[in-house]
C-alpha cells in the first residue's frame, strides 16, 4: 500500500524486496490518521452550553514483512512515515451568551506487528516505522461586548461567548518486533527511527481570557522488541527509538512513555559529532 488516510489495516504479509526513495514502508508507505473540527461560528439564538466533541480511531494489527528495503528517508519495516494529525478550531460565535466546548481526539494503535530482513537508508529509518509525526492544533476565539442582531428584529444585544478547545493526539504502539538489519545515516531506531510531536494553541480574539486552549499529543511505546543490528553512520541510534523531539507552544499536557521494552541486538552503532 502506497498512501492511506483513516484506514484499519490488519493480517497483512509481505515478502520480496523494495527500492524506492522516500517514504518507505514493508506493508505501507504513509499512513495517515487525521480528525478535524470546527464550530459552526455566526449568528445563533442558543444560550447556557454548547458541546461538541468527535472521537476517532484507527488501528494496524497482525501485520508482518519479510524484505530487503532500500530507499532514501522515511523509511519502515512496516510503515514509512505514520501522521497522527488533530485541528480543532472554535470560531467566535455572535448571539446569546453562553460557553461553547470543543473536544477532538485522534487514537491510533500499531499492534502485533514484525519485521524480518534488511533495510538500508538515509534519514529516519525504522524497524517499525521509519518516521512518526504526532500533531496537535486547538483555536480558540472568545467574545464580549455589543453584536448587531438583525433576525428576529433589528437591534445591538450584550454577548459574553466562552470558548474552550481541546485537542488529543495519541499513538500506541505495543508488542511489535524487529530482527531485521538497520542502517542509515541517521535517526535510526530498531523500533522506530524519528518521533515528532508537535502542538500549537492559538488563542484569538480582542479578549483572549475569555478563551481556552490546550493540546496533549502523546505516544505509548510498550512490549517492543528488537533483536536487529543498528547501524546510525552519523548520529541517534537506539535499539528502541533513533531520534524524538517536542515542539510545542503552551499550555500542553505531555504523557508519552516507552515501557517494557527489550533490545538484546549485538551492537547498536552512532557516530555523533
Amino acid at each position: 500500500i502506497g498512501y492511506s488516510q483513516n484506514s484499519t489495516i490488519s493480517n497483512v504479509q509481505f515478502s520480496g524486496n523494495i527500492e524506492g526513495t522516500n517514504y518507505i514502508g514493508g506493508i505501507i508507505g504513509v499512513l495517515n490518521c487525521h480528525n478535524e473540527i470546527t464550530s459552526p461560528g455566526g449568528f445563533s439564538n442558543e444560550s447556557g452550553i454548547w458541546i461538541s466533541r468527535k472521537t476517532v480511531s484507527y488501528s494496524l494489527n497482525n501485520c508482518n514483512s519479510n524484505c530487503l528495503i532500500r530507499g532514501v528517508n522515511h523509511i519502515g519495516g512496516i510503515i514509512g512515515q505514520l501522521s497522527c494529525d488533530n485541528f480543532n478550531q472554535n470560531q467566535k460565535r455572535n448571539g446569546n451568551s453562553g460557553s461553547y466546548k470543543l473536544e477532538g481526539n485522534v487514537n491510533c494503535a500499531i499492534t502485533n506487528s514484525d519485521f524480518e530482513g534488511e533495510i538500508y537508508g538515509k534519514e529516519n529509518i525504522g524497524g517499525i516505522i521509519g518516521n512518526i509525526y504526532i500533531n496537535s492544533k486547538s483555536v480558540s476565539e472568545g467574545f464580549d461586548g455589543n453584536v448587531h442582531q438583525v433576525y428576529p428584529s433589528d437591534q445591538y444585544i450584550h454577548v459574553t461567548l466562552h470558548a474552550y478547545t481541546t485537542s488529543n493526539t495519541n499513538l500506541s504502539l505495543q508488542r511489535c518486533s524487529n530482527i531485521g538489519i538497520i542502517s542509515a545515516e541517521s535517526n535510526t531506531g530498531g523500533i522506530v527511527g524519528a518521533v515528532h510531536s508537535t502542538s500549537e494553541n492559538n488563542i484569538n480574539g480582542v479578549y483572549p481570557n475569555l478563551a481556552s486552549s490546550f493540546c496533549y499529543p502523546s505516544y505509548n511505546i510498550s512490549n517492543c522488541t528488537n533483536n536487529g543490528n543498528i547501524t546510525s553512520i552519523n548520529d541517534n541510534a537506539g535499539g528502541i527509538i533513533g531520534y524524538s523531539d517536542l515542539q510545542t507552544s503552551l499550555p500542553i499536557s505531555n504523557e508519552s512513555s516507552v515501557a517494557n521494552c527489550l533490545t538484546s541486538a549485538e551492537y547498536i552503532r552512532a557516530n555523533n559529532n
